[in-house]
């Protein structure tokens, strides 16, 4: 489809109401994965203990998202080719900014 907000291209492909759900997990997987000491790797597990969860929510979030991205287990490669852009103080304001973000998603 070309180069086009994130917003749109999830849209299409989760719909509306789950597409704010899939920006809000790249955001909080990233500020996750920040948050690690420098060679330790993230993992859902550890996602899930990070924002207090439980593990069936950490993976129903993880499901969502591959069904946007089906080339990624997770959301690691979309936020590192973002991070310098988002506002990293909460998961929210990062997803906020994600959303109008234009790329070509389909072919990341």
């Amino acid at each position: 489809m070309g180069v086009e907000p994130l917003i749109v291209y999830l849209k299409r492909n989760v719909g509306a109401v789950r597409s704010w759900r899939v920006c809000l997990y790249v955001a909080s997987w990233g500020l996750y994965s920040d948050s690690l000491p420098g060679g330790d790797l993230p993992s859902m597990q550890g996602y899930a203990d990070f924002w207090k969860m439980s593990r069936a929510k950490a993976y129903r979030e993880r499901e969502l998202f591959v069904k946007s991205f089906p080339q990624f287990d997770t959301p690691e490669p979309i936020y590192r080719s973002v991070r310098s852009e988002l506002d990293r103080k909460s998961a929210e304001t990062a997803a906020a900014k994600l959303v109008g973000m234009r790329r070509d998603w389909a072919a990341l």
